[in-house]
């Protein structure tokens, strides 16, 4: 996935923009969060450190079950987040939500096993380390 970090960074540079331009324009208060997902890393087989994906609407939405996003972006191809956000969602036209991408799978089941990119340990290695 080469250049994708890249991609990433300007995407959450971007988010991170419009964050603040929010903030600025709207005020303090107004129920907006930051939307954030996990970049999924298809050569390794793992996500990486959350990132902002969008600003949404509403108060804090707390956790759900792990969902799939796509976002189209540009050279980089679609880029595949997971994230354990309640809705609301990321809602551009670059964000799929569906979880419809056949790279949705191998990223959810990365989710799964807890396996986040530079560990080299999975979520039941940790777990059974802690044991």
């Amino acid at each position: 996935m080469r250049g994708s970090g890249n991609a990433a960074a300007q995407v959450s540079a971007v988010a991170a923009f419009a964050c603040i331009m929010h903030i600025f324009v709207a005020g303090c208060g107004d129920g907006a969060h930051a939307f954030t997902g996990r970049l999924y890393d298809p050569s390794n087989e793992c996500l990486g450190n959350p990132v902002t994906l969008d600003v949404v609407a509403g108060g804090e939405p707390g956790q759900c079950d792990a969902k799939c996003i796509t976002q189209r972006a540009g050279d980089a191809g679609t880029l595949v987040y997971i994230t354990n956000m309640c809705p609301p969602l990321p809602s551009g036209p670059s964000f799929d939500v569906s979880g419809d991408n056949p790279a949705c799978s191998p990223a959810l089941a990365a989710a799964a096993r807890g396996k986040t990119c530079g560990d080299s340990k999975t979520k039941t290695e940790r777990n059974d380390a802690g044991s």
